[in-house]
């Protein structure tokens, strides 16, 4: 049996009359997927084929007063994930590969961290808001970091 890898998949795509189009991105949906289209905590688990439910399941088991971080890191990290895509790996040996993060500042006033700007690291493995929180383009830095600033509060300040 042979496999089809997704390249195949996508030129098979470009050819295809509407209906034939719209078969394949129901089929293959990480394959056709917008990242764009990632703005709430439900697309993301709808992404990876995951209920809140499940995930609640996964962290009954942790310490007393953790499993509302454990929850609130397991969300986040799939939301980078699903924003991610079908993006190349981020490799922290390469130091040619630009890591996009998102840089957040503390503002008493605004009761929580706001997004500031992104910043790129490629010479260092060093990061202050941690490796699973890399993209590879600063626009994908920028929106993860400015969509879910709310959840990303709820994990820094929790």
């Amino acid at each position: 049996m042979s496999t089809i890898t997704f390249k195949e998949i996508a030129e098979i795509h470009h050819d295809a009359l509407p209906v034939q189009r719209k078969v394949l991105e129901e089929l293959f949906p990480k394959v056709f997927h917008d990242w764009r289209t990632i703005t709430t905590l439900d697309d993301a688990l709808r992404y990876h084929g995951l209920t809140e439910s499940e995930v609640e399941v996964k962290v009954n088991n942790a310490p007393d007063g953790y499993q509302e971080r454990l929850q609130t890191t397991i969300y986040l990290d799939l939301i980078c994930d699903a924003i991610r895509g079908n993006d190349a790996p981020i490799d922290y040996s390469n130091s040619d590969q630009k890591k996009w993060c998102p840089w957040f500042q503390y503002g008493a006033a605004a009761g929580g961290f706001g997004f500031q700007r992104t910043n790129y690291h490629y010479a260092f493995t060093r990061t202050r808001v941690g490796a699973r929180r890399s993209f590879l383009s600063e626009e994908k830095a920028r929106f993860f970091g400015e969509t879910f600033i709310d959840l990303i509060n709820k994990e820094l300040i929790a």
